[in-house]
Protein backbone atom coordinates (compact mmCIF):
# COMPACT_ATOMS: atom_id res chain seq x y z
CA UNK A 1 0.00 0.00 0.00
CA UNK A 2 0.97 3.84 -0.52
CA UNK A 3 1.52 6.08 2.42
CA UNK A 4 0.51 9.67 1.48
CA UNK A 5 1.93 12.41 3.09
CA UNK A 6 -0.95 15.25 3.67
CA UNK A 7 -3.44 16.08 6.77
CA UNK A 8 -3.48 13.03 9.21
CA UNK A 9 -3.40 9.86 8.19
CA UNK A 10 -6.66 7.63 8.89
CA UNK A 11 -7.95 4.60 7.77
CA UNK A 12 -10.65 4.39 5.60
CA UNK A 13 -13.45 4.42 3.32
CA UNK A 14 -4.33 23.42 10.87
CA UNK A 15 -1.51 25.21 10.22
CA UNK A 16 -1.42 27.75 13.68
CA UNK A 17 -3.31 30.72 12.02
CA UNK A 18 -2.50 34.38 11.92
CA UNK A 19 -5.07 36.18 14.20
CA UNK A 20 -7.04 36.72 10.82
CA UNK A 21 -6.46 33.18 9.95
CA UNK A 22 -7.48 32.10 13.99
CA UNK A 23 -10.62 33.66 13.40
CA UNK A 24 -11.16 31.61 10.40
CA UNK A 25 -10.06 28.14 11.99
CA UNK A 26 -11.98 29.21 14.98
CA UNK A 27 -15.21 29.30 12.67
CA UNK A 28 -13.86 25.95 10.83
CA UNK A 29 -13.91 24.36 14.05
CA UNK A 30 -17.26 25.46 14.85
CA UNK A 31 -18.95 23.87 11.18
CA UNK A 32 -16.62 20.99 11.94
CA UNK A 33 -18.32 20.56 15.03
CA UNK A 34 -21.70 21.33 13.80
CA UNK A 35 -21.56 18.64 10.87
CA UNK A 36 -18.70 15.92 10.94
CA UNK A 37 -17.99 15.93 14.23
CA UNK A 38 -19.05 13.50 16.82
CA UNK A 39 -18.03 11.56 20.33
CA UNK A 40 -15.23 8.75 18.80
CA UNK A 41 -16.37 5.65 20.16
CA UNK A 42 -14.49 3.37 17.52
CA UNK A 43 -11.29 1.65 18.13
CA UNK A 44 -8.01 0.79 16.15
CA UNK A 45 -8.90 -2.79 16.13
CA UNK A 46 -11.46 -2.06 13.88
CA UNK A 47 -9.17 -1.37 10.86
CA UNK A 48 -7.50 -4.28 9.12
CA UNK A 49 -5.15 -6.20 10.53
CA UNK A 50 -2.53 -6.92 8.18
CA UNK A 51 -2.50 -2.64 7.13
CA UNK A 52 -2.72 -1.37 10.98
CA UNK A 53 0.40 -0.32 10.88
CA UNK A 54 0.51 0.94 7.75
CA UNK A 55 -2.59 3.52 8.74
CA UNK A 56 -0.72 4.26 11.37
CA UNK A 57 1.99 4.81 9.91
CA UNK A 58 0.24 7.15 7.42
CA UNK A 59 -1.93 8.80 10.26
CA UNK A 60 1.33 9.77 11.96
CA UNK A 61 2.45 11.36 8.79
CA UNK A 62 -0.40 13.97 8.85
CA UNK A 63 0.11 14.90 12.64
CA UNK A 64 3.60 15.75 11.50
CA UNK A 65 2.42 17.76 8.68
CA UNK A 66 0.01 19.21 11.18
CA UNK A 67 3.00 19.99 13.76
CA UNK A 68 5.90 21.51 11.58
CA UNK A 69 2.86 23.92 9.60
CA UNK A 70 1.69 24.66 13.00
CA UNK A 71 -1.97 23.52 12.74
CA UNK A 72 -4.31 22.70 15.13
CA UNK A 73 -7.94 22.30 12.77
CA UNK A 74 -9.35 19.23 11.23
CA UNK A 75 -11.24 21.58 8.90
CA UNK A 76 -12.20 20.98 5.44
CA UNK A 77 -9.51 23.95 3.85
CA UNK A 78 -6.60 21.67 6.01
CA UNK A 79 -8.00 18.73 4.89
CA UNK A 80 -6.96 20.30 1.39
CA UNK A 81 -4.00 21.82 1.64
CA UNK A 82 -2.56 18.93 2.80
CA UNK A 83 -3.67 16.54 0.05
CA UNK A 84 -2.54 19.67 -2.38
CA UNK A 85 1.00 19.52 -0.95
CA UNK A 86 0.86 15.23 -0.86
CA UNK A 87 -0.29 15.55 -4.61
CA UNK A 88 2.95 17.18 -5.88
CA UNK A 89 5.18 13.81 -5.11
CA UNK A 90 2.51 10.80 -5.17
CA UNK A 91 0.79 9.31 -7.65
CA UNK A 92 -3.22 9.82 -8.02
CA UNK A 93 -3.93 6.42 -6.63
CA UNK A 94 -1.25 6.47 -3.89
CA UNK A 95 -3.57 10.19 -3.05
CA UNK A 96 -6.25 8.12 -2.59
CA UNK A 97 -5.25 5.43 -0.43
CA UNK A 98 -4.10 8.03 1.72
CA UNK A 99 -7.29 9.69 1.69
CA UNK A 100 -8.85 6.54 2.52
CA UNK A 101 -6.63 5.72 5.35
CA UNK A 102 -6.56 9.12 6.55
CA UNK A 103 -10.24 9.25 6.34
CA UNK A 104 -10.68 5.97 8.73
CA UNK A 105 -7.95 7.46 11.26
CA UNK A 106 -9.19 10.85 11.56
CA UNK A 107 -12.86 9.36 12.07
CA UNK A 108 -11.96 6.63 14.39
CA UNK A 109 -9.36 8.85 16.44
CA UNK A 110 -11.12 11.97 16.61
CA UNK A 111 -14.90 11.19 15.47
CA UNK A 112 -14.57 13.55 12.25
CA UNK A 113 -15.52 12.05 8.74
CA UNK A 114 -13.94 14.34 6.45
CA UNK A 115 -16.30 12.57 3.79
CA UNK A 116 -18.89 15.15 4.34
CA UNK A 117 -16.42 17.89 3.30
CA UNK A 118 -18.10 18.73 -0.33
CA UNK A 119 -14.99 20.41 -1.86
CA UNK A 120 -12.25 17.53 -0.86
CA UNK A 121 -13.87 14.55 -3.11
CA UNK A 122 -13.95 17.30 -6.35
CA UNK A 123 -10.61 17.97 -5.61
CA UNK A 124 -9.04 14.57 -5.29
CA UNK A 125 -11.13 13.72 -8.17
CA UNK A 126 -9.56 16.65 -10.29
CA UNK A 127 -5.83 15.27 -9.57
CA UNK A 128 -6.75 12.08 -10.97
CA UNK A 129 -7.68 13.61 -14.58
CA UNK A 130 -5.57 12.31 -17.38
CA UNK A 131 -3.79 9.74 -15.12
CA UNK A 132 -2.50 6.44 -16.69
CA UNK A 133 -1.83 3.73 -13.57
CA UNK A 134 1.25 1.45 -14.65
CA UNK A 135 -0.05 -1.94 -13.93
CA UNK A 136 2.00 -5.00 -13.60
CA UNK A 137 2.27 -7.72 -16.30
CA UNK A 138 1.38 -11.35 -15.99
CA UNK A 139 2.86 -14.00 -18.09
CA UNK A 140 1.51 -16.30 -21.00
CA UNK A 141 0.74 -20.09 -20.18
CA UNK A 142 3.76 -20.55 -23.07
CA UNK A 143 6.00 -18.39 -20.71
CA UNK A 144 5.34 -20.35 -17.14
CA UNK A 145 6.40 -23.50 -19.03
CA UNK A 146 9.24 -22.27 -20.69
CA UNK A 147 10.70 -21.28 -17.46
CA UNK A 148 9.70 -24.20 -15.08
CA UNK A 149 11.03 -26.50 -17.71
CA UNK A 150 14.16 -25.11 -19.30
CA UNK A 151 15.42 -22.89 -15.59
CA UNK A 152 18.17 -24.72 -14.41
CA UNK A 153 17.00 -25.94 -10.76
CA UNK A 154 20.57 -25.31 -9.62
CA UNK A 155 19.25 -21.53 -9.18
CA UNK A 156 15.78 -21.38 -9.54
CA UNK A 157 14.10 -24.45 -7.92
CA UNK A 158 12.48 -22.40 -5.32
CA UNK A 159 11.52 -19.50 -7.50
CA UNK A 160 10.08 -22.81 -9.89
CA UNK A 161 7.83 -23.84 -6.54
CA UNK A 162 7.09 -20.20 -5.95
CA UNK A 163 5.28 -19.98 -9.44
CA UNK A 164 3.47 -22.97 -9.49
CA UNK A 165 2.14 -22.23 -5.80
CA UNK A 166 1.26 -18.12 -6.78
CA UNK A 167 -0.05 -18.93 -10.51
CA UNK A 168 -1.93 -22.39 -9.65
CA UNK A 169 -3.42 -20.81 -6.32
CA UNK A 170 -4.20 -17.31 -7.03
CA UNK A 171 -1.87 -16.11 -4.43
CA UNK A 172 -1.59 -12.31 -3.26
CA UNK A 173 1.94 -11.52 -2.72
CA UNK A 174 1.97 -11.93 0.87
CA UNK A 175 -0.18 -15.15 0.76
CA UNK A 176 2.96 -16.81 -0.39
CA UNK A 177 5.44 -15.93 2.72
CA UNK A 178 2.33 -17.52 5.03
CA UNK A 179 2.71 -21.45 3.77
CA UNK A 180 3.62 -23.93 6.27
CA UNK A 181 4.95 -26.74 5.65
CA UNK A 182 1.99 -28.69 7.63
CA UNK A 183 -0.43 -26.63 4.83
CA UNK A 184 0.60 -29.16 1.79
CA UNK A 185 -0.28 -32.56 1.53
CA UNK A 186 0.89 -34.68 -1.14
CA UNK A 187 -1.31 -37.38 -2.32
CA UNK A 188 0.14 -39.81 -4.97
CA UNK A 189 0.77 -37.65 -7.94
CA UNK A 190 -0.80 -34.78 -6.78
CA UNK A 191 -0.13 -31.96 -3.92
CA UNK A 192 -3.29 -30.26 -2.20
CA UNK A 193 -2.68 -26.85 -0.74
CA UNK A 194 -4.91 -25.00 1.97
CA UNK A 195 -4.57 -21.79 3.11
CA UNK A 196 -6.22 -19.05 4.61
CA UNK A 197 -7.03 -15.97 2.22
CA UNK A 198 -5.94 -12.93 3.45
CA UNK A 199 -8.81 -11.12 2.79
CA UNK A 200 -11.64 -13.13 3.56
CA UNK A 201 -10.33 -14.92 6.36
CA UNK A 202 -11.76 -17.73 4.93
CA UNK A 203 -9.89 -20.97 3.82
CA UNK A 204 -9.02 -21.90 0.56
CA UNK A 205 -7.30 -24.67 -1.33
CA UNK A 206 -5.56 -25.51 -4.65
CA UNK A 207 -3.83 -28.65 -6.40
CA UNK A 208 -0.61 -29.41 -8.53
CA UNK A 209 -0.90 -32.37 -10.23
CA UNK A 210 1.41 -34.10 -12.73
CA UNK A 211 4.66 -35.43 -12.00
CA UNK A 212 6.72 -32.99 -13.10
CA UNK A 213 5.61 -30.56 -11.24
CA UNK A 214 5.47 -32.85 -8.26
CA UNK A 215 8.99 -33.89 -8.49
CA UNK A 216 9.89 -30.04 -8.28
CA UNK A 217 8.04 -29.81 -4.97
CA UNK A 218 9.74 -32.82 -3.78
CA UNK A 219 12.92 -31.79 -4.46
CA UNK A 220 13.20 -27.98 -3.23
CA UNK A 221 11.42 -29.84 0.83
CA UNK A 222 13.67 -32.62 0.62
CA UNK A 223 16.57 -29.86 0.84
CA UNK A 224 14.90 -28.60 3.80
CA UNK A 225 17.28 -29.12 7.10
CA UNK A 226 16.05 -31.48 9.95
CA UNK A 227 14.96 -30.16 13.19
CA UNK A 228 13.41 -26.70 11.65
CA UNK A 229 12.19 -24.00 14.09
CA UNK A 230 9.63 -22.77 11.73
CA UNK A 231 7.15 -24.25 9.52
CA UNK A 232 7.07 -21.50 7.25
CA UNK A 233 7.41 -23.53 3.83
CA UNK A 234 9.55 -21.27 2.22
CA UNK A 235 13.27 -21.33 3.37
CA UNK A 236 16.10 -19.84 1.54
CA UNK A 237 17.28 -21.52 -1.47
CA UNK A 238 21.06 -21.26 -2.76
CA UNK A 239 22.83 -23.09 -5.66
CA UNK A 240 21.04 -26.12 -4.96
CA UNK A 241 21.23 -25.93 -0.63
CA UNK A 242 18.55 -24.78 1.38
CA UNK A 243 19.01 -22.53 4.86
CA UNK A 244 17.57 -22.17 8.23
CA UNK A 245 16.12 -19.24 7.01
CA UNK A 246 13.23 -18.29 6.22
CA UNK A 247 11.79 -16.19 2.67
CA UNK A 248 9.83 -13.35 3.55
CA UNK A 249 7.22 -11.22 1.24
CA UNK A 250 9.83 -9.03 0.00
CA UNK A 251 12.25 -12.04 -1.42
CA UNK A 252 8.93 -13.64 -2.71
CA UNK A 253 7.48 -10.82 -4.65
CA UNK A 254 10.62 -10.64 -6.72
CA UNK A 255 9.42 -14.13 -7.97
CA UNK A 256 8.14 -12.54 -11.24
CA UNK A 257 10.85 -10.52 -11.83
CA UNK A 258 13.59 -13.51 -11.44
CA UNK A 259 11.03 -15.24 -14.25
CA UNK A 260 11.14 -12.01 -16.69
CA UNK A 261 14.77 -11.64 -16.26
CA UNK A 262 15.63 -15.05 -17.07
CA UNK A 263 13.27 -15.11 -19.77
CA UNK A 264 14.41 -11.87 -20.80
CA UNK A 265 11.19 -10.28 -21.02
CA UNK A 266 11.09 -6.15 -21.49
CA UNK A 267 9.88 -3.75 -18.89
CA UNK A 268 11.79 -6.10 -15.89
CA UNK A 269 10.17 -3.31 -14.03
CA UNK A 270 6.77 -4.19 -14.23
CA UNK A 271 6.99 -7.79 -12.88
CA UNK A 272 6.01 -7.19 -9.57
CA UNK A 273 4.15 -9.14 -6.22
CA UNK A 274 0.94 -9.13 -7.87
CA UNK A 275 1.87 -10.45 -11.61
CA UNK A 276 1.51 -14.65 -10.58
CA UNK A 277 -1.82 -13.29 -9.52
CA UNK A 278 -2.52 -11.48 -12.18
CA UNK A 279 -1.36 -14.10 -14.82
CA UNK A 280 -4.37 -16.42 -13.16
CA UNK A 281 -6.96 -14.10 -14.04
CA UNK A 282 -5.65 -12.80 -17.84
CA UNK A 283 -5.72 -16.52 -18.53
CA UNK A 284 -8.93 -16.97 -17.35
CA UNK A 285 -9.93 -13.90 -19.43
CA UNK A 286 -9.07 -15.77 -22.30
CA UNK A 287 -10.87 -18.53 -21.69
CA UNK A 288 -7.23 -20.46 -21.94
CA UNK A 289 -5.95 -23.48 -19.27
CA UNK A 290 -2.39 -24.81 -18.84
CA UNK A 291 -4.86 -28.09 -18.95
CA UNK A 292 -7.90 -29.31 -18.92
CA UNK A 293 -8.97 -30.55 -14.93
CA UNK A 294 -12.02 -30.23 -13.35
CA UNK A 295 -12.67 -27.31 -11.23
CA UNK A 296 -13.92 -28.41 -8.04
CA UNK A 297 -15.58 -27.67 -4.62
CA UNK A 298 -14.81 -28.35 -1.11
CA UNK A 299 -17.30 -27.58 1.15
CA UNK A 300 -14.62 -26.79 4.24
CA UNK A 301 -12.11 -25.10 2.31
CA UNK A 302 -13.89 -23.75 -0.20
CA UNK A 303 -13.39 -23.54 -4.01
CA UNK A 304 -10.37 -25.67 -5.48
CA UNK A 305 -8.02 -24.97 -8.26
CA UNK A 306 -5.54 -27.26 -10.04
CA UNK A 307 -1.86 -26.88 -11.66
CA UNK A 308 -2.28 -29.80 -13.82
CA UNK A 309 0.22 -30.44 -16.51
CA UNK A 310 0.06 -26.91 -16.40
CA UNK A 311 -2.37 -24.15 -14.85
CA UNK A 312 -5.90 -23.80 -13.96
CA UNK A 313 -7.30 -20.76 -12.75
CA UNK A 314 -9.56 -20.19 -10.34
CA UNK A 315 -12.91 -18.20 -11.63
CA UNK A 316 -13.70 -16.60 -8.51
CA UNK A 317 -10.15 -14.22 -9.51
CA UNK A 318 -11.30 -11.38 -11.91
CA UNK A 319 -8.56 -9.20 -13.86
CA UNK A 320 -10.78 -6.21 -12.07
CA UNK A 321 -9.97 -7.66 -8.24
CA UNK A 322 -6.40 -8.19 -9.31
CA UNK A 323 -5.56 -4.59 -10.86
CA UNK A 324 -7.08 -3.38 -7.32
CA UNK A 325 -4.31 -5.08 -5.85
CA UNK A 326 -1.55 -3.01 -7.52
CA UNK A 327 -2.43 -0.13 -5.52
CA UNK A 328 0.03 -1.19 -3.29
CA UNK A 329 -0.06 0.60 -0.45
Amino acid sequence: MRICLKHICTFKDGVLFTDTENTKGSTESSSENSTSKREPHFTLDLLPEKSREVYEHSYARFMNWRETQNVNSFSEDVIIDYFSDLSASVKPSTLWSHYSMVRATVNIKHGIDIKEYTNLFPFLKSKSRGYQPTKSKAFTREQVNKFLSEAPDEKYLMTKVALMFGVAGALRRDELPNIKFADITELDKTLSIKIQDVVTKKAKSFTISGDKYVQLYKKYSSLRPTNLKTDRFFIKYRNGTCYRQVVGIHKLATTAYEVANYLHLPHLNLYTGHSLRKTSAEVLKEGVYLAGVELGEDEEAGPEFSFSTGLHIPESVTKEEVELDDLDC
